[in-house]
């Protein structure tokens, strides 16, 4: 007996149906389905791919089957699902299974799943308890935080997601990048030159030129001394020195 969805009707293998089922899915308990012109405002809006009203109509209802990828990726990150699972690569027949598991037991008002005796022949409890595990993780996915940081995951290039690993696998940088200076940073440093992010890794290690660049006179002496010749910067640092030692021994 084919499977079939919350309507009734023959399990998703179609882009029409997949959309349908995940509108559906999408659609609070109890509440209206958004119109397509409504979707279509939301899509353009989130993704900043423009697509109209009747141009998703036309994929809902399977008027037009051959969308551009730039539409079909909206469209998976608007519902927050792999693009994979609407064009129909390996894996999606899993995933409509999950999200239609998912959409029955929220309906159902189930929230957690008690392991008892298992009897002969049935499942072993460790194959129970692996699925468990997956529908914890497809909940927490339905979350709009957690779909939203997902999406962005995969947007990221290789590059990207090692540098993601890096970070997440180093708990004393997650708590720096919670501190706003820190973060402001990072930011700042985007777009620097390897040279200039040279010069900041050794500002940053020197606790005394950071001390010293607090004073906003030393960062203007610094600023005006950048555009001077190189014979002419260290006749400025001979005088500095000299100054240094004229009040020192003033001090005495």
């Amino acid at each position: 007996m084919p499977s079939t969805t919350e309507s009734g009707g023959d399990e998703p293998q179609t882009l029409a149906d997949k959309l349908q089922h995940l509108r559906r899915l999408k659609t609070p308990q109890g509440k209206k389905r958004p119109s397509y012109e409504t979707m279509a405002r939301e899509i353009t809006a989130e993704t900043g791919v423009s697509i109209s009203g009747g141009y998703v109509w036309e994929l809902f209802t399977g008027k037009t089957t051959s969308p551009k990828m730039d539409h079909l990726q909206a469209l998976a990150d608007w519902f927050k699902v792999p693009v994979s699972y609407l064009s129909q690569a390996p894996g999606f027949e899993r995933m409509n299974a999950e999200l239609e598991l998912l959409g029955r037991l929220k309906a159902a008002g189930v929230t957690d799943i008690r392991l008892h005796d298992v009897p002969g022949g049935a499942a072993d409890p460790d194959s129970i308890r692996a699925l468990l595990g997956d529908l914890r993780a497809l909940d927490a996915y339905w979350s709009e935080d957690v779909r939203e940081a997902a999406a962005r995951v995969g947007a990221l290039s290789a590059e990207q997601r090692q540098a993601l690993d890096m970070v997440l696998s180093n708990a004393a940088l997650q708590d720096a990048l919670q501190r706003d200076g820190v973060r402001q940073l990072a930011q700042g440093a985007i777009g620097l030159s390897d040279e200039r992010l040279d010069s900041a890794r050794t500002a940053v290690a020197d606790e005394a030129l950071l001390d010293a660049l607090r004073e906003g006179s030393v960062r203007e002496i610094a600023r005006q001394s950048a555009d001077l010749s190189q014979a002419s910067q260290q006749a400025l640092l001979a005088m500095v020195e000299q100054l240094r030692r004229v009040e020192q021994s003033g001090r005495s």
